[in-house]
């Protein structure tokens, strides 16, 4: 399977309502033009910390397909144990109540593609701090909040 979109898209409800505070990034395809450059160790090694702690939620029976190297199910390596990142989201909540909406494969697309993620969605995931109720109820709940 594949899914794309534009970096900072509204994530939709009802299939055609935008919610303007559920923002995607990351979620790339060959076809479409991406951002790439060098990102600091500093948000590798975050995004190391939210796949390792398994700070990702819904998680598919299937897996995403990158497009960019044709693969399907990729797992990266990461000290030394091997991680799934094709198959679940990252979703990292801000101060200012914004929600950044990313595959796991993003993690991928920055270490073996060379994706530059928009800079807000890197500094909120320095500053995020999940909260102890995190889960798939939790994110499925401010969607359900925050659809108009």
């Amino acid at each position: 399977m594949s899914v794309t979109y534009q970096d900072l898209t509204p994530l939709l409800c009802k299939g055609t309502i935008e919610i303007p505070t559920i923002l995607r990034v990351g979620w790339l395809g060959a076809k479409y033009p991406f951002s790439q450059g060098k990102i600091e160790s500093k948000y590798i090694k975050r995004l190391q910390e939210i796949i390792i702690n398994d700070y990702t939620v819904l998680k598919m029976r299937g897996a995403l397909h990158c497009e960019l190297c044709n693969k399907l199910g990729v797992n990266v390596e990461i000290n030394g144990a091997s991680y799934p990142v094709a198959t679940s989201e990252i979703w990292i909540p801000t101060k200012m109540g914004l929600m950044y909406v990313a595959p796991t494969l993003i993690y991928h697309h920055i270490v073996t593609h060379s994706y530059s993620p928009p800079q807000q969605f890197l500094d909120a995931l320095l500053e995020v701090k999940f909260p102890s109720n995190w889960s798939d109820e939790f994110v499925l709940g401010e969607i359900s909040r925050r659809c108009p």
